[in-house]
């Protein structure tokens, strides 16, 4: 391989943390004993002494575009990185570039503690009505009749729960001998109910376990968890509740949800599409009719990971939020929803608050995801899958009741 010249390294900090960690003094080279392998140093700095999610971009460009791959990296990289001067990245550009060759490589540093990242923010919706449904007339017959809905206020993550939420979950689990992993799947312990696939099991997804930790791919922290079963995304949000003093949904045994307890669960089939359609009236996607591939990650879209491996999602926030501040609710993965699936359920839908059918062997997924069009991830698009399935195009967000 070729030197692969990088030059002009750029720096930056998140902008989405309050008092964010500093990333300052990146130094990159190249070695020249013939493995090509780039060498980053850097400085991290964060007035909370906190650890942080650490990531490298790379631009072929002189820094107009981002694009270029840069997954094979070891070192002060990815999750749990700890404040410091002289933090080292080796990154092994031959893997991701082979035979490249160029004078205008940049390197850009970023640094986030997560206190107060887009996805673990919560957003009020408010109480109100809306026309359920295909409005536009050019969809499946499961989204008709279009018919009124009302819906009390909620609370809604304002993104999907990421790959590093995830892990914060399996390994408080396994700590506390709640979950075991069997032939790289994630289960509840002593019980055949399948929570995640680890990469050990499935190339879909962006979870392994290393060292005795469940980890994310470096560079994948913030994407969106995939290859998660429903019973897993309840299960997470049994964990979260109670990780903030707040009485638990789900009944393991059962799978039963209450709502009426104070904690999170999946959203209401009606309240996903209240919510994605963002106070619009009518609208096909949740910025309004516009087929815009700048909004949103489908089929297509043109964004830096579509090239890349499967999945290709993109980081959670990375395309523009809707009327209500939140993010890919259209496109990236599906999203789990609480109801059961029933295509003719529309016509028997209460109009206060509907909670979809009382029994069914499939659960409603909604949002569309990276493989798709656009058609399909429309925001009153229906889809569904067994809640047994762990696919590389479903992941979850969550929601509460404003208690």
């Amino acid at each position: 391989m070729r030197l692969c010249l990088l030059l002009g390294p750029a720096v930056c900090a998140c902008a989405w943390a309050n008092d964010p960690p500093t990333v300052s003094n990146v130094r990159v080279g190249q070695r020249h004993d013939g493995s090509n392998r780039v060498e980053i140093r850097y400085d991290l700095a964060d007035a909370d002494g906190d650890a942080c999610v650490v990531s490298v971009e790379v631009s072929d460009d002189g820094g107009q575009t981002w694009s270029v791959r840069a997954s094979s990296l070891s070192g002060h990289v990815g999750a749990g990185v700890a404040p410091g001067a002289d933090r080292e990245i080796a990154w092994n550009c031959a893997a991701d570039l082979p035979g490249a060759f160029g004078s205008r490589y940049k390197v850009r540093v970023t640094a986030d503690d997560g206190k107060s990242a887009l996805w673990r923010q919560y957003l009020e919706i408010a109480a109100g009505s809306f026309e359920m449904g295909d409005t536009a007339g050019i969809g499946k017959p499961d989204e008709l009749p279009v018919h009124p809905v009302s819906v009390g206020a909620f609370v809604m993550q304002a993104t999907h729960v990421t790959n590093e939420q995830y892990c914060e979950f399996l390994n408080a689990a396994m700590a506390g001998a709640q979950i075991e992993l069997r032939d790289g799947v994630v289960y509840l312990r002593g019980r055949d109910i399948g929570l995640l696939s680890t990469r050990a099991a499935d190339p879909m997804s962006q979870i392994h376990r290393r060292e005795g930790l469940f980890t994310a791919l470096a560079d994948r922290e913030t994407h969106p968890v995939v290859a998660v079963s429903w019973y897993g995304a309840a299960a997470y949000c049994n964990w979260l509740s109670r990780s903030e003093g707040r009485q638990a949904c789900y009944d393991p045994t059962t799978w039963a949800c209450d709502l009426r307890a104070d904690g999170y669960h999946l959203p209401t089939e009606a309240q996903w599409e209240y919510a994605a359609r963002g106070g619009i009236v009518g609208g096909l996607y949740p910025w309004g009719n516009e087929h815009d591939p700048s909004r949103a990650n489908w089929f297509s879209s043109g964004d830096r990971w579509e090239s890349g491996p499967y999945p290709q999602t993109t980081p959670v926030g990375h395309y523009p939020a809707n009327g209500y501040g939140l993010y890919d609710m259209a496109g990236n993965v599906w999203q789990w929803c609480n109801d059961a699936y029933d295509g003719a359920f529309y016509s028997a839908s209460p109009t206060a608050d509907p909670l979809g059918p009382p029994t069914g062997d499939r659960r409603v997924v909604r949002g569309g995801c990276w493989k798709f069009f656009a058609t399909q991830c429309r925001v009153s698009m229906r889809g569904n899958a067994l809640p047994t399935a762990r696919q590389g195009d479903i992941g979850f967000r969550v929601v509460r009741g404003l208690r």
